[in-house]
């Protein structure tokens, strides 16, 4: 069976090409998994990276804001939409699913491979840096959370179904941000993967299959000093310095993208 990984990646003010060649590097590095970009016409892609370019035309963005280490607001256009033609897009029996801003530093998630697993996500994340409290709902009484920043999927009847029903969840947003009680300024994949999941689970979050770990994440307002080629990663909050290594990071930090493909 065909295997591989899926990224999207659509350029705003934020070079997400850039980053998702980074992030399908290091996936090749450690994973040994050919990748696949799926992104617009717009945006230049290089050679030698993605055994797949796949275009499409995704003209839907939203106003994302987060806070950088300095307290600054920042907003950037956000095009997130389209993650829910994964399954449709993708080129493989066996697909990993990841953000661009997802880096893979080691081979903890290649053991899913080697599984029957139909799909898998988190189910929980954890803030490297001890500074936001762990989401675990996606809002404080509704359902727990199933994080789309890596979701890992085979062709089969059960993958296809969550993908076709998150889209129906984005195209009837309002209704659901209703029923599940959540903000409904932007679409989040992670909302409609985990009202997906729990509905075609049978309405319990044990019948499901979780990626091994927590997502590990930096968020906005951590700031990240350094990053070297062996995985070692030197990041501050306030005037603490401290650092990790070899550890799969998503990083929510935007500015602070260009160190890790300098």
């Amino acid at each position: 069976m065909s295997e591989g990984i899926l990224i999207f990646a659509i350029n705003s003010d934020i070079d997400y090409v850039a980053a998702a060649t980074f992030a399908a590097k290091q996936a090749k590095q450690w994973l040994g998994l050919p990748a696949t970009i799926i992104t617009d016409e717009t945006c230049l892609v290089p050679d030698g990276v993605f055994e797949n370019v796949i275009r499409i035309n995704d003209t839907t963005s939203t106003d994302r804001q987060f806070r950088t280490p300095n307290g600054t607001i920042v907003t950037t256009k956000w095009f997130n939409e389209s993650r829910t033609r994964a399954y449709e897009l993708s080129p493989y029996d066996k697909t990993l699913l990841i953000d661009a801003d997802y880096f893979i530093y080691n081979d903890s998630l290649k053991c899913m491979f080697d599984t029957d697993t139909e799909l898998a996500c988190f189910d929980e994340i954890n803030d490297i840096a001890g500074m936001t409290p762990n989401r675990n709902r996606i809002s404080d009484i509704s359902i727990p959370m199933f994080w789309a920043t890596v979701v890992y999927f085979k062709k089969c009847e059960f993958s296809e179904a969550v993908f076709s029903f998150m889209n129906v969840i984005k195209n009837n947003w309002e209704y659901y941000s209703i029923l599940y009680h959540f903000m409904n300024h932007n679409f989040r994949n992670d909302y409609a993967l985990s009202i997906a999941l729990q509905a075609l689970s049978g309405y319990s979050t044990k019948n499901f299959c979780r990626l091994p770990g927590r997502l590990q994440t930096f968020f906005s307002q951590i700031g990240i000093k350094s990053v070297s080629k062996n995985g070692e990663i030197v990041y501050f909050t306030g005037d603490q310095i401290n650092k990790v290594i070899n550890t799969n990071i998503h990083c929510m930090n935007k500015l602070a993208l260009p160190l890790f493909y300098a």
